[in-house]
């Protein structure tokens, strides 16, 4: 939140909206730096052990998000390397990445569908009446036709964490691991 206080942790991505911070950090490129420079502290944490990060500016729709985060592969062994095209067009992305189509996958695999073009041209009546309202209102959201609502994360008024040793502590010397891990976190709540 050191960006932007507009901080939504969506399922497998971290979204800061900096449309009216990005002037104060220097423009795009300078604020990707300086967000790709600050990791020091968060590995003294250790939130994600995940492989990979990407940080893309898009508008706040799912489309324009997948269509920046395609075009940029991570660094993996040439044979885990896809040989498929990327898409280019909301229509062509697989399904899977619809997060509201996760459940219903096999069903829809079954009627045929195997994009969100193919999801799209299914009728919206039945859709919402076999899969319900929220996987229409997600296809709306992610093409741009109804407005994202985002869940902002809100930081408490107080700084509050607990560290539980491991073994009684005998000396202040002791004490510095957890003291660190602990400064680490006041650090990132700050």
């Amino acid at each position: 939140m050191q960006f932007t206080p507009k901080v939504a942790l969506l399922p497998g991505a971290l979204l800061l909206e900096v449309s009216g911070s990005t002037r104060l950090w220097g423009g795009q490129a300078a604020l990707m730096r300086r967000i790709h420079t600050l990791n020091k502290p968060l590995t003294l944490i250790g939130y994600a052990q995940g492989a990979t990060s990407l940080i893309a500016f898009a508008c706040l729709t799912q489309a324009s998000t997948l269509s920046a985060s395609a075009s940029v592969q991570p660094d993996i062994s040439a044979s885990a390397r896809t040989t498929k095209p990327l898409p280019t067009a909301p229509d062509d992305f697989p399904l899977n990445t619809l997060m509201a189509a996760q459940a219903h996958l096999p069903i829809l695999a079954r009627l045929g569908c195997t994009c969100w073009g193919d999801l799209r041209a299914l009728p919206r009546a039945g859709l919402a009446r076999r899969f319900g309202q929220s996987l229409v209102d997600a296809l709306d959201q992610a093409y741009g036709q109804r407005p994202d609502i985002y869940p902002w994360l809100t930081l408490p008024e107080v700084f509050e964490a607990t560290l539980e040793l491991p073994s009684q502590v005998e000396n202040a010397s002791a004490l510095l691991f957890g003291a660190r891990r602990l400064l680490a976190q006041l650090q990132v709540w700050l």
